[in-house]
């Protein structure tokens, strides 16, 4: 009876044994289950927050086939491997401890628990995952946007910019004074200016000189028959003066004329307005150029320090790697745009040195 009944609890202690082995083999090979994608996930962030570690997001990867880490869209099914690959080791040791309780019956060995092995994983996954927040806390805390880097960023400008930019008001004096269209009209209009009189006065008197040479012949017969025959030369100077009186014409040509003269004098006027126009209008470009291109370099800078931010958070799994991607084409269109500027900035330049009359190299 001694014999059956310890043979009867040796099967029982083996059956439940072998059962406790199955159900925690199952539920470790469950592990490796289906998760659907949700909006803001990552491979990264699935690996962290899943199996305690975000470097693993490329076994991930090799058992769904995705060849990068941000190919993936939500609503997606995952396959997850094993949270840890101490499961495998565990789930040997259950399969030694059934077969040394199998071999050894009676053997007083404590039986296996696999409540306290899920719980030492647990607090491996839990160690992981400080360890990533703690990196990720120190990454960023050296790009983050202090006080002192705001006040360099706002300090900056581009070297394309001169420290001194011209008032606009000694440049409208210079305008006026070496521009040559305003010249060319104003001497223009100084010219107009003295025709009315010329238009009014009468025109000037011509006097005409000749000289006048005859000759004359007599041809005389006497009481005798005789004939004789007298030549006789003449020389006769001639002069004539003339005097043109246009009678009702002076009057309204030099009224035409004075105002066309006064037609100058307002082309002249709207000449200089003009070129003022175009030097006011260049001098708010380069004012714009100028702001434009110090607001996009100090833009560029903190586009810079986001970047390490992002890249520092991609590192974690906290960020994707197209966020990375598109900061820095933001960058590369700033940089770009700079680039743009600046060009901008050398035709407006010399817009307006030719309207001063200067060489188009020199900076204002």
């Amino acid at each position: 009876m001694k014999i059956t009944r310890q043979i009867i609890i040796k099967l029982v202690e083996t059956a439940i044994l072998s059962f406790l082995i199955v159900i925690f083999t199952g539920t470790i090979y469950s592990l490796e289950r289906e998760i659907e994608i949700k909006v803001g996930d990552t491979l990264y962030k699935i690996a962290r927050e899943k199996l305690g570690d975000s470097k693993r997001w490329n076994e991930i990867a090799a058992l769904n086939g995705i060849e990068a880490p941000y190919n993936i869209k939500v609503g997606d099914k995952l396959l997850l491997p094993q949270i840890n690959e101490s499961h495998i080791d565990v789930s040997n040791g259950l399969m030694r401890a059934a077969a040394e309780n199998s071999s050894s019956p009676l053997s007083e060995t404590a039986p296996f628990s696999p409540i306290k092995e899920t719980t030492d994983i647990n607090n491996q996954t839990n160690r992981n995952f400080n360890v990533s927040s703690n990196l990720h806390q120190s990454e960023i805390s050296d790009t983050e946007l202090t006080d002192t880097n705001i006040q360099k960023i706002t300090s900056l400008k581009p070297s394309f910019v001169p420290t001194f930019v011209e008032p606009l008001g000694p440049l409208i004096t210079g305008l006026r004074a070496h521009n040559p269209s305003i010249h060319a009209a104003e001497e223009a209009a100084r010219a107009a200016a003295y025709r009315p009189s010329q238009a009014g006065a009468l025109p000037d008197p011509m006097l005409r000189t000749a000289v006048r040479f005859d000759q004359q012949r007599e041809v005389m017969i006497d009481n005798t028959g005789m004939v004789s025959v007298r030549t006789e030369r003449m020389t006769m100077p001639m002069f004539q003066i003339s005097q043109m009186i246009p009678l009702g014409k002076l009057g309204p040509m030099s009224n035409l004329e004075r105002a066309m003269a006064g037609t100058y004098l307002e082309m002249t006027s709207m000449e200089r307005a003009t070129k003022e126009r175009q030097l006011k209008t260049a001098y708010a470009e380069l004012y714009y150029i100028d702001q434009a291109a110090r607001t996009c370099l100090q833009i560029r800078e903190v586009l810079k320090l986001l970047v390490a931010s992002t890249e520092a958070m991609y590192r974690v799994g906290e960020a994707r790697q197209s966020d990375v991607f598109r900061a820095q084409l933001e960058i590369s269109m700033l940089s770009d745009r700079l680039l743009m500027l600046e060009g901008r900035r050398g035709a407006t330049v010399s817009t307006i040195n030719v309207l001063l009359d200067r060489s188009e190299s020199e900076r204002v």
